[in-house]
């Protein structure tokens, strides 16, 4: 199979790339119903286009990479956003932790890459539940602000809920690499 940059998974990275600063406007600007739908655009788009790539067998290595520094970038200019906009909605050492670990991330996954070892290097599958339980905590913050729920009533409670298996799953997934290396 020819190789070639423009496939469809790599198309809906591109959408979510794009949406990324677009999405922060929307959140500095408290315009949440465009900033809900932009978001849930970029996870609908995270969530297809690795299957579409295993589907299509179009999967690449600049694929997975261009997904995974586009996931990266993704979280940290949300998380960080809504930290400099809305600093009550995210707890401060919860930003402080999660940017932390997605830079870390992006800059592993770029030394991988230039140095070649990025094709033997397999994620945790537990880096999934991590990826999904910051996702969905961040969709909630964002549609709270919506429907105007009230945060310290039920939103708070779904929050903490995925900082706290969040956490987890980091201490686990900490754990696995120690082990493995």
């Amino acid at each position: 199979m020819k190789f070639s940059l423009f496939t469809i998974a790599n198309l809906l990275t591109l959408v979510r790339a794009l949406s990324i600063p677009a999405l922060s406007y929307c959140i500095i600007n408290h315009l949440w119903g465009i900033a809900l739908v932009l978001f849930s655009v970029a996870i609908i788009t995270d969530i297809f286009d690795g299957m579409i790539a295993r589907i299509l067998r179009q999967q690449s290595t600049f694929g997975a990479l261009f997904d995974h520094i586009t996931d990266k970038v993704f979280m940290i200019t949300t998380i960080s956003t809504l930290l400099a906009t809305c600093p009550p909605l995210l707890p401060t050492w919860f930003c402080i932790l999660s940017l932390t670990r997605e830079i870390l991330m992006a800059l592993f996954s770029g030394i991988l890459f230039i140095t070649g070892y990025l094709a033997t290097i397999k994620p945790l599958r537990m880096s999934n539940g991590i990826m999904a339980t910051q996702t969905l905590m961040l969709w909630w913050l964002i549609a709270a602000q919506v429907f105007l729920i009230p945060f310290y009533n039920q939103a708070i409670l779904l929050v903490t809920a995925c900082i706290l298996i969040n956490i987890a799953l980091h201490m686990v997934a900490g754990l696995k690499i120690i082990k493995k290396s």
